[in-house]
């Protein structure tokens, strides 16, 4: 990391990527669960993971959007560091996040309001997905060799998101979603670090650092 950049500023990055790094560690276990076919075992019959991984991985982007749009519309933000709109917050984020990293998701506001509603929403609330949404991930062979890690950069030229035609049917591959984590997170760090240090101190108390 650049060692100019304001001392707060550096430690606002430096809890993201410890955070997002301890995410992704998680949940490459449910990559090696489905991988050696674990899931269907006699003995333990458990599931793949979907929902927990899913849950996770839109928590993780409603953090990271939080530190992009705290950056970008600080007047979006109380002074606790609370948003004030988190759908807001992810359709915002998810705009600026495509201009490079295609995610396979409409640009269009309101659609991006259902993905977030449907996923996201249902998950943390219902621990559900809306009706006519789905999680998919990918089922690996027992025989398949490589890492966690390989695997992952396999799939990650892969489609995240997708829909039927019908912008309310949208289903998420949770997989690809973990493998392009990482570019995510590189691109809102970029973001931060360009940044000036005019807002860091309301940055700090939306990652929780600070507080008021």
């Amino acid at each position: 990391m650049n060692q100019t950049l304001d001392p707060k500023i550096q430690k606002c990055i430096g809890n993201i990527e410890d955070r997002l790094l301890g995410v992704q560690n998680d949940l490459k276990a449910f990559v090696y669960v489905r991988q050696n076919n674990l899931q269907h075992s006699t003995k333990d019959n458990i599931g793949g993971g979907s929902i927990v991984v899913a849950l996770s991985l839109f928590t993780a982007l409603n953090f990271l959007g939080k530190t992009y749009y705290c950056i970008a519309r600080p007047d979006k933000f109380n002074e606790d560091g609370s948003a004030k709109n988190e759908t807001a917050t992810f359709v915002n984020f998810m705009k600026f996040i495509q201009r490079d990293i295609d995610l396979g998701l409409s640009t269009n506001g309101q659609v991006l309001e259902l993905v977030w509603s449907g996923f996201r929403d249902h998950l943390a609330h219902r621990l559900t997905v809306e009706p006519g949404k789905s999680i998919i991930t990918f089922q690996f062979e027992p025989s398949h060799e490589g890492s966690i890690s390989d695997i992952l950069e396999r799939v990650k030229g892969r489609q995240v998101f997708g829909h039927d035609g019908n912008h309310r049917n949208w289903i998420v591959n949770g997989d690809v979603l973990l493998a392009v984590l990482p570019d995510i997170i590189a691109k809102t760090i970029e973001f931060i670090a360009s940044s000036d240090a005019d807002n860091v101190d309301l940055l700090l108390k939306v990652i929780g650092v600070e507080y008021p």
